[in-house]
């Protein structure tokens, strides 16, 4: 417990020093906040003018923003683990009782925890869209497991914060997948299956519509993570060896 409060401590002080970092915790609720008091606004202006309805919408909206939550406190995760890298810190774990398991361990197990509390304050923020209670939960989990997906794929593909940024910004592309998916027709949806996004909102779809098939895309969303995250991380070890 006490090293877990010695990291948290070095993480806020880093986050503080850092604008980049900043950025990642505020982000999706102020994203939240404008969804909240500007999406009635323009709604009602294209109804007046266009008499067209953003309310099929929603959902996608919505799924939008809670991508952002995985995205930027995966960036958060991955720059410091960079940093980290950058310092010898991670050699320096590996010799200690806690071991470099247990640094990541806790550097992703954070980051799940405040990707998972988040996703909540962004959904009673911007309160566009109703989800029952235990498929909130659910989907909170499931939004949650991107965003060490978004920390190993830094960590591993930059060696750096200018390489991490640059990938950064290829990776929050994902945060545009629900748009894609609500044009997409039919079956030609599940071509994307194959990118972890695609399960959180096709879950969330499901959720809001009631649909039966909200725990096949729980179950296969939950698999497909875990896939990527263990390959990721087993790539990470192996290069920090």
């Amino acid at each position: 417990m006490m090293r877990i409060n010695q990291f948290a401590k070095t993480d806020l002080q880093l986050i503080r020093r850092d604008g980049i970092l900043l950025v990642g915790i505020f982000a999706p609720i102020i994203l939240a906040l404008l969804i909240r008091f500007l999406i009635p606004v323009l709604e009602k202006w294209l109804m007046e003018n266009y008499s067209f309805s953003l309310e099929s919408y929603h959902v996608a909206i919505l799924a939008m923003a809670f991508l952002t939550v995985p995205s930027m406190l995966g960036m958060m995760a991955g720059f410091l683990l960079l940093d980290d890298m950058d310092e010898g810190m991670l050699a320096y774990y590996a010799v200690t009782p806690m071991r470099k398991s247990g640094y990541m361990r806790y550097r992703i197990g954070s980051t799940l925890l405040l990707t998972f509390l988040l996703f909540f304050a962004v959904h009673l923020v911007a309160d566009l869209v109703e989800l029952p209670e235990v498929a909130c939960v659910l989907l909170a989990l499931l939004f949650a497991l991107e965003a060490p997906i978004f920390a190993l794929m830094l960590a591993n593909f930059a060696n750096n914060k200018v390489e991490g940024l640059a990938l950064n910004k290829v990776l929050s592309v994902s945060v545009t997948l629900p748009l894609l998916l609500f044009f997409i027709p039919g079956s030609f949806k599940w071509l994307l299956a194959i990118l972890p996004p695609f399960w959180p909102v096709m879950a969330m779809a499901a959720g809001v519509g009631g649909a039966g098939s909200f725990a096949v895309y729980m179950i296969g969303g939950v698999a497909v993570h875990a896939l990527y995250i263990g390959v990721l991380y087993r790539m990470f070890i192996k290069k920090t060896e």
